[in-house]
């Protein structure tokens, strides 16, 4: 098996729509083949509980975690690929990423949302660091909390649209800028555990319609990357496969980022946030879901 597609940052469609379990995992493994490795990103929901969850589909599924009902990730024997837990939290500073943590981070609080995940041994990223809500500015002014971060999101697909409908047009240079001059190379602290690492780039879509991520994934964003427990997929059953997750995301580069803008899922992302979203305030729905409504998605 060569390097891995890794593509962590995904939503699937709308409040985590997708459809069906199989034609889901067919269509990743069409975009990232044999290794790869796929993140879903629960926002205020359980996308990703929802979607591994799932009854009655033909491919095997191997839940890993310390709790079977709370898996981290879960293994597709038959394509050889991995999904992993997700959450992008919505901080009162900005959004920031975490996977490979079994549980939803609730407080909106950017230190007690950073915190958690480290504490918990998550992986934590930046997420579209100078596109809308992201912590590019409060960074800036706090370099400090760069070291709480595993790997920067330096290029992300859906901050394209910026270039022709919304946000700023130049999100993802300047992400990259900031990269190669203030991150590449440096030694970071965790003001949290003290632990010194390097931060690594990566490039992923922010995809939110999963059937547009289908077909060649060649040139659409992604990061490669050499992980051994895809390659001996033994090792995934011990606690052992995320420290080398963590450690080769340290050691990511732009040279390993595969970039290409994602400006029509992000037209439909948009609409929904603008449009649809309104619509059911108005109508008084919401689909923001407490942590007491997992039993219900587990069965």
């Amino acid at each position: 098996m060569e390097k891995s597609k890794v593509s962590l940052h995904n939503h699937l469609g709308r409040n985590g729509n997708n459809p069906g379990f199989d034609e889901t995992i067919d269509i990743i493994y069409r975009g990232l083949g044999a290794g790869g490795v796929f993140g879903i990103a629960n926002c205020n929901d359980f996308r990703f509980e929802k979607f591994v969850f799932q009854p009655n589909q033909r491919y095997e599924r191997t839940f890993i975690g310390y709790n079977i009902k709370q898996p981290v990730a879960v293994y597709i024997p038959d394509k050889q690929i991995m999904i992993i837990r997700g959450q992008e939290v919505f901080s009162d500073k900005g959004h920031f990423l975490v996977f490979g943590y079994e549980r939803n981070i609730e407080r909106t609080g950017l230190d007690d949302g950073l915190h958690e995940a480290t504490d918990n041994m998550a992986i934590i990223g930046t997420d579209h660091r100078y596109y809308i809500s992201g912590l590019g500015k409060f960074l800036e002014k706090n370099p400090s909390y760069e070291g709480y971060f595993d790997f920067d999101e330096a290029y992300n697909g859906t901050s394209e649209i910026g270039k022709w409908f919304v946000g700023p047009r130049d999100a993802n240079e300047k992400s990259i800028e900031h990269y190669q001059k203030n991150i590449r190379g440096n030694v970071f602290e965790n003001p949290r555990n003290g632990k010194k690492h390097l931060i690594g780039a990566c490039s992923f879509g922010d995809t939110h319609q999963i059937k547009r991520f289908s077909g060649n994934l060649t040139g659409k964003s992604h990061t490669m990357m050499d992980l051994n427990f895809m390659q001996n997929p033994d090792q995934i059953k011990g606690p052992e496969w995320i420290d080398e997750f963590r450690y080769k995301l340290h050691y990511s580069t732009i040279k390993d980022c595969a970039m290409k803008p994602n400006k029509w899922d992000a037209l439909c992302h948009v609409f929904n946030l603008t449009i649809v979203n309104k619509i059911e305030k108005i109508a008084g729905l919401t689909f923001h879901e407490k942590a007491d409504n997992l039993d219900k998605i587990i069965g």
